[in-house]
């Protein structure tokens, strides 16, 4: 496979953020579906990639709603 050579992403101070952003979105992006859950059942978030923009505003208040009970003391 060769030498693994990590990612360089743009440096938001000289090529901007928006370049920034772009290459994180592209890196996730090309990252998916290495880490697989075990089965369906353990997968606790349904994956909106691809989905209509009311399905990813549900999943993003699910995910809202999680962070407010995890963070609660």
């Amino acid at each position: 496979m060769g030498d693994w050579v990590p990612a360089r992403l743009p440096d938001p101070l000289s090529d901007g953020m928006v370049e920034r952003a772009r290459a994180l979105v592209r890196a996730a992006a090309a990252l998916r579906g290495w880490l697989l859950p075990s089965s369906a059942e353990a997968d606790e978030v349904n994956d909106p990639y691809g989905a209509p923009i009311t399905f990813f505003r549900s999943i993003g208040e699910e995910l809202q709603q999680a962070w407010i009970r995890w963070s609660r003391p």
